[in-house]
């Protein structure tokens, strides 16, 4: 990770279950899926994570916005 701020992108989050054990270990995470469904549910459960429905072909962020991507089970 690179010094300053621990950002994690959560590209694939589904219903947030790794973006929320991130969040709870003081990370900054940012989660994102293409299913809203998932993206409502993972917003029901109480964690200091943004969500956003968003495509993994085209990711809404800057280039060297954030530390890390995690990516698991998504292609």
């Amino acid at each position: 990770m690179p010094d300053g701020p621990r950002v994690v992108l959560d590209a694939g989050c589904g219903e947030g279950y790794y973006a929320r054990m991130l969040s709870a270990e003081g990370w900054d995470v940012y989660a994102m899926d293409n299913a809203r469904e998932a993206g409502l549910s993972a917003c029901r459960e109480p964690a200091a994570v943004r969500y956003m429905v968003a495509d993994l072909a085209n990711i809404p962020a800057a280039g060297g916005s954030a530390g890390a991507v995690l990516s698991i089970l998504s292609p």
